[in-house]
């Protein structure tokens, strides 16, 4: 599609539509596609981070009488049995479940185990200023992408954060929280507004600094 440049609002007839149907690919009749698009938004996925260090892991033990306990060490600690870093530990993070739009590319998501990523979905509140939310609305700002919002679902208008992903796999998510689609233009622009983020452009014309 042509490029809708920066600091241009989308003015697309219809931003979101109900939860596309997601095909089987004939050339792979065997593998079946994760049942969601990019852009599809969740209203129920873990967004975690760590919120300092030393790392805390989490192991369980089970002693005698099948009595399951849990222990917690610190990763410059010296448990019994060292850390196994190769395969993995359970890290102790910090996390909430709240709205999230899906990053992960089509293209990924029709990989036998594909692994999901998702950007936090921020509401507006106090702390962001009429001036900030016009930049957001015009998409001249790199973190922020914005979303209005999803009549019936309880959405209020905010934005996409670009800077606060997780990935999960996709046994983590619940498909019965995929709550809508955005329209092809609307989902291309999410595209390209996410690799100019990622590829870290950076205009002069932004108006200087904010509160995003």
């Amino acid at each position: 599609m042509p490029r809708i440049p920066r600091g241009s609002p989308l003015e697309a007839d219809r931003w979101y539509v109900s939860p596309v149907a997601i095909e089987p690919d004939p050339r792979w009749p065997d593998r079946p596609p994760y049942q969601a698009r990019q852009g599809d938004v969740f209203s129920d996925v873990a967004s975690i981070w760590l919120a300092s260090r030393p790392i805390a892991i989490a192991r369980d033990y089970q002693p005698e009488g099948n009595r399951t306990r849990f222990y917690r060490y610190f990763e410059d600690e010296h448990p019994a049995h060292p850390f196994d870093w190769e395969h993995g530990e359970d890290f102790i993070v910090r996390g909430i479940r709240t709205w999230a739009v899906l990053m992960t590319m089509d293209c990924d998501l029709d990989t036998i185990r594909p692994f999901l990523t998702f950007a936090l979905y921020r509401t507006f509140d106090h702390t962001h200023s009429e001036r900030t939310r016009g930049l957001v609305r015009r998409r001249a700002r790199y973190r922020s992408w914005y979303m209005p919002p999803l009549d019936g679902l309880q959405l209020p208008e905010g934005y996409v954060d670009f800077a606060r992903l997780t990935t999960v796999h996709p046994s983590a998510v619940d498909l019965a929280t995929r709550r809508a689609s955005m329209t092809d233009e609307v989902r291309d622009t999410l595209r390209i507004d996410f690799m100019d983020f990622l590829n870290l452009e950076r205009e002069e014309h932004h108006e200087g600094g904010g509160d995003i």
